[in-house]
């Protein structure tokens, strides 16, 4: 099913319908270069968390990450993980600090059966976490609930999972050469112009250690699906504009995914989610994280 974007956006006279901005990806140029880009246009330079439930203690155990990357079933006494001490971002929001540079997973609770339909709730037990200097969400509903390697998958197959997915895919592209190569394996839907063209620009890009916290970008306040299916999702998300205060405005990012029956998991249709050239000044209908 799908709906149309219902809110009124702010456009400068010559954007107003220019498309889109290709923010990462769009040029050989280093992996700095790129980021400082998305950085500019959102106005972020630090990390947005909300603050994430209590598990209750019945709640299912999702197995860590061992070091051979085989998911394994941890007793509820395992104290492997958890977190360092958490931050605070300009906005006086927290943001968890995982022991393990890739994320933590989060236990999963049981979830009524819910309808596709939009707009969709807001993930249950919600928690921002730093992972590479980004801010990535971890749900206790709607996944992440496994470890792939080094990315976190198992998002659930409804429009929540879709909006999850679609922010950790998009920045676990600037992680390390390592996590890139993961993604791009099994997590990114290209043609085969696009795959030669990610591997001609992942082989000139510097790697990135595992545990560097880089340059960080605020986590979006809010999302919206404009088009959804089992098969297929458009998500936008809206991100505060740092440079319109004292107004209060957010840029849009949107990300299309594809649903892959193979692996049961979302992937990212292409490697350059847009940056819209279109700004709006209400969430107003949006999910709010």
């Amino acid at each position: 099913m799908s709906t149309g974007a219902g809110d009124s956006r702010h456009r400068s006279d010559s954007d107003a319908r220019r498309g889109v901005v290709q923010w990462f990806y769009s040029s050989p140029m280093t992996f700095a270069l790129s980021a400082l880009l998305l950085v500019a246009v959102v106005g972020a330079t630090v990390l947005v968390v909300l603050s994430s439930s209590e598990h209750d203690s019945d709640d299912t155990l999702i197995p860590m990450r061992p070091s051979d990357s085989v998911p394994i079933s941890l007793p509820p006494t395992s104290t492997e993980g958890g977190f360092d001490a958490p931050l605070a971002d300009m906005w006086g929001r927290k943001v968890f600090v995982p022991r393990d540079a890739n994320g933590q997973l989060l236990n999963q609770i049981a979830v009524p059966v819910r309808a596709e339909m939009l707009p969709p709730a807001t993930p249950q037990g919600l928690m921002w976490q730093s992972v590479y200097g980004f801010a990535l969400p971890f749900s206790t509903s709607d996944g992440p609930t496994r470890w792939d390697g080094d990315v976190a998958t198992g998002f659930s197959h409804r429009p929540e999972g879709s909006a999850l997915a679609g922010w950790q895919l998009i920045f676990r592209q600037l992680g390390p050469k390592v996590v890139q190569q993961q993604i791009a394996r099994r997590y990114l839907a290209l043609t085969p112009a696009e795959q030669t063209q990610f591997d001609d620009q992942l082989s000139r890009r510097p790697d990135r250690p595992l545990t560097e916290v880089g340059i960080t970008v605020s986590a979006p306040d809010a999302f919206r699906l404009t088009t959804y299916d089992s098969e297929f999702a458009v998500v936008e998300y809206a991100v505060r504009d740092r440079s319109a205060v004292p107004n209060t405005q957010w840029a849009i990012t949107r990300a299309e995914l594809v649903w892959d029956n193979v692996i049961h998991s979302w992937k990212l249709r292409g490697f350059s989610p847009q940056m819209l050239a279109e700004r709006t000044a209400s969430i107003e209908g949006w999910t709010q994280w």
